[in-house]
């Protein structure tokens, strides 16, 4: 998706050549005993990035190759010898699991192979999972046991008056995050970001990493307490963490250094809005 955090994405660099191919590459030619073969998987949603190999990263053209409906074999990548992606085969739940578990595989498959073999339509998911993230932030920001942030439910208008406002405060302190993440990237990779595209690259990582957010619906459920609030922030971070790895090809180090100050920046934005 984006340029390398410290110096260029190595996948991008050994398959520049490749890319331009890409059509006329997709349909394989025929096996040894003369079936007709194809390369899996629909097109680049970015015409920029073809799919990439889950262990190593490296960009790839394929990651399995059809014989016919419902007959296919995994490819294999050029450059590390592994199965370019496994979660091909993969029930959607193991997938799920992996990427809780923080594996870097699953999230290579998750951001650069699983929209494109799919064909989803990126902008309507980032729409509805913005707002499913705010509307959680919100909630966190008004719960039950925060006596700072009362709702009026007796009053209609005062209701979505107070609501509205919380959705606004939470927003705030979302882009904060992301401004700040950005910015350390930029000074970070020593490289300013003109290229819309770059923002995206971030904005999509940090906002479908941030998926410990579906633990507040079990703070609904059962008494919210200050901790648990705490491990649901810490499982965020260090998921937005391996998400920058992967999308920026960034080591662990800068990956963190942005995501902390990030936090640190919404922390100090959180002690602005709660004293008005």
């Amino acid at each position: 998706m984006g340029d390398t955090f410290g110096g260029g994405r190595e996948a991008k660099a050994g398959n520049t050549d490749n890319r331009a191919d890409w059509k006329e590459d997709k349909d394989l030619g025929t096996d040894m005993n003369g079936s007709r073969v194809h390369g899996g998987g629909a097109e680049s949603l970015d015409s920029q990035v073809s799919m990439v190999c889950v262990n190593c990263g490296r960009s790839v053209l394929s990651v399995y190759i059809e014989y016919s409906p419902g007959n296919i074999r995994l490819s294999n990548c050029a450059t590390c010898g592994g199965i370019v992606d496994k979660y091909v085969e993969y029930e959607i739940m193991i997938v799920i699991m992996d990427v809780i578990l923080h594996k870097y595989e699953a999230y290579r498959h998750v951001f650069f192979n699983y929209p494109r073999l799919n064909k989803l339509n990126l902008q309507a998911l980032v729409w509805k999972a913005t707002l499913i993230s705010l509307l959680l932030d919100a909630w966190r920001w008004a719960n039950p046991g925060d006596e700072t942030v009362k709702i009026e439910w007796d009053n209609l208008t005062r209701f979505f008056i107070t609501a509205g406002k919380v959705v606004l405060q939470v927003g705030c302190l979302n882009c904060v995050y992301l401004l700040v993440i950005i910015a350390t990237v930029s000074i970070l990779s020593k490289t300013k970001y003109h290229d819309k595209s770059k923002y995206k690259d971030i904005f999509l990582a940090i906002l479908f990493s941030s998926h410990f957010k579906f633990f507040v619906f079990a703070m609904m459920v059962w008494e919210f307490s200050f901790l648990m609030g705490l491990m649901v922030d810490l499982l965020i971070l260090t998921s937005n963490i391996v998400a920058l790895e992967v999308i920026l090809n960034a080591n662990r180090l800068q990956a963190a250094t942005a995501v902390i100050n990030g936090a640190i920046g919404k922390s100090l934005m959180v002690a602005l809005l709660r004293r008005t």
